[in-house]
């Protein structure tokens, strides 16, 4: 799972995950965004997402902060088990700054409705207004 933290002077925030985390994160954000002149009007917010990806990725190369997280194997837990475990995993670290990850998060919205139009089989735009709509109010009706 992957986690964000504000930063100590709330400057930016601190985005946290195993190796395994990171690189899923790194191949979505790939995914999302397509290829290079795929969304013609997006490039340049394209070019804003893959930055995040460049600090994933030099994350994921050893070129980034570690940080060490409790996984809740204590002494008890290991002896009862019959193994020799490490009490911490390694989580990898990025920084990002606040107004960097505002519009990435604002742009990745925008990626992910042209990419479900995209791989819709039938016309997303039909689907947008109506239907999400009665989807909604199902949802809502069922957990009241």
């Amino acid at each position: 799972m992957v986690y964000v933290k504000n930063t100590p002077n709330n400057t930016g925030v601190a985005v946290y995950g195993d190796y395994m985390d990171f690189e899923n994160f790194y191949e979505a954000l790939h995914t999302v965004v397509g290829d290079e002149d795929e969304f013609v009007g997006f490039e340049a917010a394209r070019t804003r997402v893959l930055g995040v990806c460049y600090d994933i990725r030099h994350a994921l190369m050893g070129d980034r902060e570690i940080e060490f997280v409790d996984n809740g194997m204590d002494e008890e837990k290991k002896r009862r088990m019959s193994v020799l475990a490490s009490d911490k995993n390694v989580y990898l670290k990025i920084y990002v700054l606040w107004p960097e990850i505002l519009f990435v998060t604002m742009a990745l919205n925008d990626f992910i409705r042209l990419y479900a139009r995209k791989k819709a089989k039938k016309s997303y735009e039909v689907y947008k207004g109506y239907c999400c709509r009665y989807l909604f109010q199902a949802y809502d009706e069922s957990h009241k």
